[in-house]
């Protein structure tokens, strides 16, 4: 499936993804579960950011962002006590990503919690950042699901990633 790059305003003012139409989601199908996903983020370009999404009030994403370098981004965005404010995205991991596919893994426990894996290979998968817990959605419960987002205003036709398959496990 090719996702196209999409610019969004209000991803710019506001800094995450919680206004952003362009989320393509789903609800979780189990309380534990496994997500697989693989991308090919060779034409994604910028300014681009795409991955693997775990979404709600609070959420997390693990996925790729092409700026001055191309770098994997575990980054997450927790609401503060004020209920009308909007969470502020913050990096909890970043590594430099030299390949053009990424396979990405969210293992889904028990309470929502949540690990996200990343793998160059298929074959050995490292785990990145800490455990984050799933939280509801504005109308539904927590959701899970792929995104690609740019902050450059000339996103094209030119701009993509291509993802490979979504496979969910029961763990």
């Amino acid at each position: 499936m090719r996702l196209y790059t999409q610019y969004d305003t209000s991803f710019i003012a506001e800094k995450n993804l919680v206004n952003v139409p362009a989320l393509l989601l789903q609800k979780l199908p189990a309380e534990q579960f496994t997500v697989d996903v693989k991308l090919d983020v060779n034409h994604l370009n910028n300014d681009g950011s795409s991955g693997l999404i775990l979404y709600g009030l609070n959420y997390a994403w693990l996925g790729v962002q092409q700026a001055q370098g191309r770098e994997l981004l575990l980054t997450t965005c927790i609401k503060t006590a004020v209920a009308a404010a909007p969470c502020t995205e913050t990096i909890q991991a970043s590594l430099p990503w030299r390949s053009n596919i990424a396979y990405l893994r969210m293992q889904v426990q028990a309470g929502g919690k949540t690990r996200f894996y990343y793998s160059s290979d298929q074959q050995q998968y490292s785990a990145i950042g800490m455990a984050f817990t799933a939280s509801m959605g504005r109308w539904v419960g927590a959701q899970m699901g792929l995104f690609s987002i740019s902050n450059d205003t000339t996103a094209s036709a030119n701009n993509f990633v291509d993802f490979d398959y979504f496979r969910v496990t029961k763990n």
